[in-house]
């Protein structure tokens, strides 16, 4: 494994491992600044406190608080009809793990770095190496990009499991298909549940 993320490194052309580099900085001093702004604003009063952000992540906080006790898919004492329970059971087990959530925001961010990475990986298959790193470019400047991985929101797990499905799906070959067809099944039924968007992204 080691060695194939090395050959993947050894891949990237010379500026884009400078990007990378510079991105992975940039996205560490932002998870750092709002470590620091939520420590501010529980001193000022503030509600809800970062990571946390009105009103859909809210909303995902509370239920991952409610799975960490035990009372199942619930928020504030009501059972959750309308949301899906992959993202909040997601949330709720790095909570655990991690005693914080901006350990959640920080494997978001990974996922991001991920994301832009298959992201490529696509872009080189379609076109070729060029069109991939500017594709992985975009996704990592992109604004709604960094402030979505600081927050406790669905989308970043979400287009992680969407970009990964869709890049097993057009690498499928004949040697290994039936073993490949039941990970990528897999993949996009968790991307479902945590999304339920993805019961209407998955046939366009």
């Amino acid at each position: 494994m080691f060695l194939k993320i090395k050959k993947e490194i050894e891949s990237f052309s010379p500026w884009f491992k400078i990007f990378i580099v510079l991105m992975l900085v940039v996205y560490g001093v932002l998870w750092i600044y709002t470590i620091n702004l939520s420590q501010d604003q529980k001193v000022r009063g503030f509600d809800p406190i970062l990571p946390a952000a009105p009103k859909d992540s809210i909303e995902y906080v509370l239920l991952s608080q409610s799975l960490i006790r035990g009372e199942g898919l619930s928020s504030n004492g009501r059972i959750e009809t309308l949301r899906v329970p992959g993202y909040p059971l997601f949330v709720g087990i790095l909570k655990v793990i991690g005693q914080s959530y901006f350990f959640v925001t920080l494997i978001q961010i990974l996922l991001v770095f991920l994301t832009a990475l298959i992201l490529r990986r696509i872009g080189i298959i379609f076109s070729g190496n060029r069109v991939g790193e500017i594709s992985a470019t975009l996704l990592l400047i992109n604004p709604v990009t960094m402030t979505l991985s600081l927050l406790i929101l669905t989308d970043v797990l979400f287009i992680f499991l969407f970009t990964l499905g869709f890049y097993l799906a057009i690498t499928i070959n004949d040697e290994k298909s039936f073993q490949k067809v039941f990970i990528v099944s897999l993949i996009f039924i968790c991307a479902v549940y945590v999304r339920g968007m993805g019961l209407f992204a998955l046939p366009i």
